[in-house]
């Protein structure tokens, strides 16, 4: 893909806009090009590059946390009272921290616990529910898994929202449709209804939504069967109806991947997530921190030698952020609980 719009700008002098940010480039598994990007930036001949510095989702103090760790925007930090937006909460015990987690969280906002794993997110819904805070485990799609990757997956992901979210109407799948004008309305809405209608019988939605691909041009092959069974199989299990429905809860558990391109109130990561030392966890860490509209709580596991490191690195990166000419110190970016690391690591 990246070849063929090369070819287009360079060959047959198209000209571009291209958007994008590599810092949240945590897709490469499903084939998100970091290279490539690189690559355009480079070339000053032919591309001019804009830097859009400003986050419109988060606070200053955030912006500034977010920006920490990330080389080529650290020098976007900006002079702010700090008031206690970001934690770090050190801690050994899960149950500990759930009763931290109690005390810290505004119950008249949203939410969201971001995790790597997804049977991590079930452990801590357990146990936060245990403290009589009910976060609601949003698990990952089937549907959105690497193996299924092809060039008509998104039809059944479309037919996911359409079925199981609450609001996901036939003009919304309309929308999604490559050159909608070249199908008619009228039939597409038929065959929807054909499909509502035969959720629970396998063979019947399989024949319906082979139907469905069909008309949209994709012949029917093992791998829209695959897709097919699949999609079948998510529509039928009640743990999905939270995630294509998030916007019902106000207090939920996900993985980071699941929460990329949305935005809470506030935001909990896990320090041990991440091996910041690594640079695709650095942009799997930028676009975890950069969700938080006002507040932020890291948990720093001890038990964990990524979460013993994250302070570690921190101090690291704000060194170098005053190599600038700032005066940072770590009280100006996260406030450290429990913690006497926080005080006696030198920063």
């Amino acid at each position: 893909m990246h070849n063929l719009f090369m070819y287009i700008c360079k060959e047959i002098g198209i000209r571009l806009f291209i958007v994008g940010d590599i810092k949240q480039s945590i897709y490469g598994w499903r084939g998100g090009y970091v290279k490539g990007f690189k690559s355009i930036i480079a070339d000053t001949k032919l591309f001019k590059e804009f830097k859009l510095k400003h986050n419109f989702r988060s606070n200053v103090p955030i912006q500034n946390y977010s920006n920490l760790f990330m080389d080529d925007v650290r020098d976007n930090y900006q002079k702010s009272e700090f008031n206690n937006e970001i934690i770090g909460f050190a801690y050994r015990e899960r149950d500990f921290a759930s009763s931290f987690i109690s005390k810290w969280l505004d119950l008249t906002k949203n939410c969201a616990f971001l995790v790597r794993k997804n049977d991590d997110a079930d452990v801590w819904s357990q146990h936060l529910q245990s403290k009589g805070i009910n976060f609601i485990y949003l698990p990952a799609s089937p549907l959105d898994n690497s193996n299924l990757e092809s060039e008509h997956i998104w039809i059944a992901r479309t037919l996911a929202f359409y079925l199981i979210q609450d609001r996901f109407s036939e003009y919304d799948v309309i929308a999604e449709i490559p050159s909608s004008d070249a199908f008619s309305f009228k039939k597409i809405k038929q065959m929807l209804s054909d499909l509502k209608s035969n959720t629970s019988n396998l063979d019947e939605f399989s024949k319906q939504t082979a139907k469905f691909y069909e008309y949209l041009g994709y012949t029917c092959s093992e791998k829209t069967s695959n897709e097919i069974q699949e999609l079948f199989s998510v529509i039928n299990n009640p743990i999905y109806i939270p995630t294509y429905n998030p916007q019902k809860y106000n207090h939920v558990i996900t993985t980071i991947h699941s929460a990329k391109g949305l935005e809470y109130s506030q935001i909990i990561i896990q320090a041990g997530d991440f091996n910041l030392a690594n640079v695709d966890d650095k942009y799997l860490h930028y676009v975890a921190v950069s969700r938080p509209e006002d507040k932020l709580l890291v948990l720093i596991d001890y038990s964990l030698n990524n979460g013993r490191n994250y302070i570690r690195v921190m101090s690291q990166e704000i060194e170098k952020t005053n190599l600038l000419g700032f005066d940072i110190k770590r009280d100006d970016v996260i406030k450290g609980i429990n913690s006497s690391e926080f005080i006696t690591t030198k920063s």
